[in-house]
């Protein structure tokens, strides 16, 4: 029976997953909620392992990254089941989903450069 705190929604989006101190990896949101997400990757981590997922927007002049601060709550043979180390604004998940870039107000303030970790 699974347990999950948030309703999950299908996506396809690549990110860039940076462990602590220093693994670094590919990997693809399969599906998204406001607690969390299932990363699809051959990155090989421990539950409990903390990292950073990075993810770019498509703005029409250019690029805006992010930084969302993770834990990693499950293993599978393809991916892992990552949890969100603090709320996650709601304009984020809406550029897992592939949707609009989110404005100041979606985000709950203003665009978090890369070097900003959520």
């Amino acid at each position: 029976m699974e347990h999950r705190w948030g309703r999950r929604l299908d996506t396809s989006v690549d990110v860039s997953l940076f462990g602590h101190p220093c693994v670094v990896g590919r990997g693809r949101i399969r599906n998204v909620s406001m607690t969390g997400a299932f990363v699809q990757t051959s990155l090989a981590l421990p539950p409990l392992a903390q990292l950073d997922i990075e993810l770019h927007s498509r703005l029409p002049l250019g690029c805006e990254t992010y930084r969302i601060a993770a834990s990693v709550v499950r293993t599978s043979s393809d991916g892992l089941g990552i949890e969100w180390r603090e709320p996650v604004p709601a304009g984020i998940v809406s550029l897992t989903l592939g949707r609009a870039v989110p404005s100041k107000s979606r985000l709950g303030g203003a665009r978090v450069p890369a070097h900003h970790v959520l």
